[in-house]
């Protein structure tokens, strides 16, 4: 998702399920979203948020496009070059946004892109997908939905993925965070699925 303005400043944000771009804000990711914020508006645009399986496939690539799944298995979505700001928007040695001290517009990085062509899998905004965290993947669904239940240890913690443009060694496909669902930061974003 993405709101247009033009001062890179200004933020673009979600409050009480209300979208919006302070003026001047640029094609910017929408920021500063709870993960109920992003639910909401991936539903009310007849969408889903993505599972983290879903997100990871979108990632990394299917194993039908590698010729053997475990040992051609990306690390980044670009491949396997190191993270830089020629492939994702990052905190490098000029600093946070690769020096913008921001996000940049979604996509603005175009060798950065997955097999799938999708765009700002790693860097950029960090994403939240539709999964409770669990520190490891073992029980995870196997067949590609959500993993609803949470454990003890966190409870109301839901899965952020790819880093944002505040990391550094974040960058990369695995990069999966706990995070309250109820939260949202600078560098919190999402991307929309649907079921075909």
């Amino acid at each position: 998702p993405c709101l247009d303005s033009a001062d890179p400043d200004a933020k673009v944000h979600e409050q009480a399920g209300v979208w919006a771009a302070d003026p001047g804000a640029g094609p910017l990711p929408v920021a500063e979203v709870t993960w109920q914020g992003a639910r909401a508006f991936c539903e009310a645009a007849g969408r889903r948020l993505c599972t983290e399986a879903e997100w990871q496939k979108a990632a990394r690539g299917g194993c039908e496009l590698y010729a053997d799944c475990v040992t051609d298995s990306r690390v980044h979505p670009w491949g396997p070059a190191a993270a830089t700001c020629d492939f994702a928007v990052m905190d490098d040695d000029g600093g946070p946004g690769c020096g913008t001290g921001g996000p940049l517009a979604p996509g603005s990085r175009k060798a950065g892109a997955s097999l799938y062509r999708a765009l700002d899998m790693a860097g950029n905004m960090w994403e939240w997908v539709e999964d409770c965290y669990q520190g490891s993947h073992a029980g995870s669904p196997t067949d590609g939905s959500a993993r609803t239940v949470c454990g003890d240890e966190f409870a109301g913690m839901k899965v952020s993925c790819g880093g944002g443009y505040l990391s550094t060694d974040n960058v990369r496909v695995s990069s999966r965070s706990p995070v309250t669902a109820a939260a949202g930061a600078h560098d919190a974003s999402f991307r929309c699925c649907r079921s075909l």
